[in-house]
């Protein structure tokens, strides 16, 4: 194979997207990420445990206390960088939501025939502030997407027709993504509830999947029964205590994929009237085959919505937005894949009409983000700290800057992980 024929492959329209978009987020969250990754509260507990198992084989939190209230999946997998952990967790969100991107844009070409289209929601993955969101910090919904994507594109095999491997591999990801989250085990019971419903022939395999993908959630719960008291257990806490504002906040933002933050009270009348006309449309102009999974999909979402917003504490808007963003690739291939059927109908004029004003949109999306990544560059590059450890064991900043009324707790670890710094900040400013 000559130099010529391996250029006429990665060259050709019909793949130059497939690794041109990837790279171009890449390059946005190489920017973003410069300096170092962004540290929360949940992080400092991610590294403390990954820290901790590395030098002793046991996972303990920040406070050296029991690790039980997080995941374990993602502390071992830090780890195994041991000095270099920051670095490491850089670089595999980083190749996480690459490849996430990469396998949604390969299932796209089967449910959104238009290549304008197509190139329009490659671009809506790559400047998505939330997709740059997660990846900029030491979080662990990177690999959690990354998870999803896989489950999501094995089960589409395997509904199509492919063969049994493609189950296996479906359930030992859903095991792989309960231990990565505990939100994991949302999707396992909605994933069960759409096979149950939609697929009625799948029964058996259904209830295979629930049990095989459930068994990593169930040991890690039972372990964090064991070693702690019930307040602080996952499985036990009290649900939808907070259910009304949660939901709101989880609209909101969700809202925030498509507008500028409008005025409240419009959110629920908007959010409902979308469903219905997505509905209606979806049922009179969208072919069968493709509204059966535009409602699987559409379920599958919901059901991980309403259940996150169950939750024993009250959640923010701007962590309503990191945790929905795992949902964001899927969720806009089901508009775009809507789009694409819908366009069949219309007019020549009304074909051109609708790419103007989704390319008008699409503005929104790149300015947000390109201006969250000059942000966080610039916040994480500024606070770099220079000083010796043992003066930096003395010092601490605390800063609050009004760029938008979101706020966030970020702490910046040395390169020694001797001293933490601690500055709020208000992380988006659209």
């Amino acid at each position: 194979m000559t130099l010529h024929y391996w250029q006429k492959i990665i060259f050709k329209p019909a793949t130059v997207g497939l690794w041109m978009l990837p790279l171009l987020y890449g390059m946005l969250h190489l920017y973003a990420t410069a300096h170092n990754p962004g540290i929360t509260f949940d992080s400092r507990h991610y590294l403390a445990a990954a820290r901790h198992f590395a030098s002793t084989g046991t996972l303990a939190g920040s406070e050296g206390d029991a690790y039980y209230e997080y995941a374990p999946l993602y502390p071992l997998m830090l780890s195994l960088a041991k000095e270099k952990m920051l670095l490491w967790a850089t670089w595999l969100n980083r190749l996480s939501v690459m490849m996430s991107i990469l396998i949604m844009l390969v299932l796209a070409r089967k449910y959104i025939i238009h290549p304008y289209l197509w190139w329009l929601y490659g671009c809506s993955l790559v400047f998505s502030t939330p997709l740059l969101l997660i990846g900029s910090f030491v979080w662990t919904e990177p690999f959690f997407l990354l998870l999803l994507t896989l489950q999501f594109w094995l089960w589409l095999r395997y509904l199509k027709g492919g063969n049994n491997i493609s189950f296996i591999l479906a359930c030992l990801t859903a095991c792989l993504l309960c231990l990565q989250r505990n939100a994991g085990v949302y999707f396992l019971i909605f994933t069960f509830f759409w096979l149950v419903v939609y697929h009625q022939e799948k029964f058996f395999k259904a209830v295979a999947y629930l049990c095989i993908g459930g068994t990593g959630f169930i040991y890690w719960q039972l372990r964090a029964y064991m070693v702690s008291d019930t307040s602080h257990n996952v499985a036990l806490q009290p649900f939808a205590q907070h259910f009304a504002t949660n939901f709101y906040h989880h609209l909101e933002a969700l809202s925030l994929w498509f507008l500028p933050p409008f005025d409240p009270a419009l959110i629920i009348p908007v959010a409902f009237i979308s469903w219905l006309l997505l509905g209606y449309y979806a049922h009179r102009y969208i072919a069968s085959e493709k509204r059966l999974l535009l409602y699987g999909v559409a379920f599958v979402l919901a059901g991980y919505v309403v259940f996150l917003s169950g939750m024993w504490w009250e959640i923010s808007v701007e962590d309503a937005e990191r945790f929905t963003a795992v949902i964001y690739p899927v969720g806009m291939l089901g508009v775009f894949s809507a789009a694409d059927s819908l366009s069949g109908v219309f007019s020549k004029r009304k074909k051109l009409l609708a790419a103007v004003m989704i390319s008008i949109w699409l503005v929104y999306p790149v300015f947000r983000s390109v201006k969250n990544v000059v942000f966080w560059h610039r916040q994480l590059s500024a606070y770099q700290i220079k000083a010796r450890p043992k003066a930096c064991l003395k010092t601490t900043k605390q800063l609050n800057l009004t760029y938008s009324n979101m706020l966030y707790r970020i702490e910046i670890n040395t390169a020694a992980n001797r001293a933490v710094f601690g500055f709020r900040f208000l992380l988006y400013h659209t």
